[in-house]
């Protein structure tokens, strides 16, 4: 009887878990998101073949999203070439990972995009390739391309965007 009793328990606790996890962190009811402002971000596009999008963001609160869109199916719904649009992209649409940005990490993150320069020369050597960019955004909501690759190619080399690409390519 009291094994039973047991069982039960533990499997309640487990749907519980799984509730939360699935449910209550991606639509936003944990960590209060809806203030949460985008703070770095790696993309992925290319629209050769067809459209693909996909690609990880950091927030100021920590948290991780993740994304991969195909055929342009949720996009066409966003304004995802302006930094509000994509913050809204990714809120509603991309998932929420259970991994978060260590507070140190967070701290170093949002001090060094602070002093950031936006020092970047893109050069376009090649085409169908698809380009990557991973780009931090700063408190006047602008944002700073690190570095870019495929279709387009560039780095800033400044000392904060070095630190910044070693600090955030751990999480993107």
């Amino acid at each position: 009887m009291k094994i039973k009793k047991l069982i039960i328990i533990v499997v309640i606790l487990i749907i519980s878990i799984l509730f939360y996890i699935l449910f209550m962190r991606k639509n936003g009811y944990v960590g209060n998101n809806n203030d949460a402002k985008l703070l770095a971000i790696n993309t992925y596009s290319n629209y050769a073949t067809g459209i693909q999008f996909y690609g990880t963001a950091i927030f100021d609160n920590g948290y991780i999203y993740i994304w991969r869109e195909y055929n342009n199916s949720n996009t066409k719904n966003y304004k995802i070439g302006t930094i509000e649009g994509l913050e809204e992209y990714i809120l509603n649409e991309a998932k929420l990972k259970i991994k978060k940005v260590s507070n140190n990490d967070l701290e170093q993150i949002k001090e060094l995009v602070s002093k950031i320069e936006d020092n970047i020369k893109i050069t376009y050597p090649g085409a169908d390739q698809g380009t990557n960019t991973i780009a931090v955004i700063n408190e006047k909501n602008n944002e700073i391309v690190l570095k870019e690759s495929g279709d387009s190619v560039g780095e800033n080399y400044t000392k904060e965007a070095q630190e910044l690409l070693k600090l955030i390519e751990k999480y993107l």
